[in-house]
């Protein structure tokens, strides 16, 4: 959805609820969303980082709500979607390959 000044409230509700949803993530237009457009390679900077922490920041959060998204692709996606998996965190973490 494009939106102007007078109407950026509900531009972004919509557009963040539509991404939502097409992610299969919970619904929520206050939820934060971290976005992490990198690729999952332990060579890169913060990959590993991510997905050690990834767990225990969704549960010190999880009041709030967060959500994080990775747009990525690389050796560390398996490790990814089996913490995503083991954690049962689907609503709350999605993992989507560049195309």
């Amino acid at each position: 959805l494009t939106y102007g000044s007078k109407d950026v409230e509900e531009g972004k509700v919509v557009n963040k609820t539509s991404f939502q949803r097409r992610l299969g993530l919970d619904i929520d237009p206050d939820a934060p969303l971290f976005f992490w457009p990198s690729r999952l390679d332990p060579l890169q900077k913060g990959c590993q980082l991510l997905t050690d922490l990834l767990f225990q920041i969704i549960s010190d959060y999880s009041h709030l709500g967060l959500q994080v998204v990775a747009v990525a692709n690389g050796p560390h996606e398996c490790h990814f979607h089996h913490i995503i998996g083991h954690h049962g965190l689907q609503r709350k973490v999605a993992s989507v390959d560049f195309d």
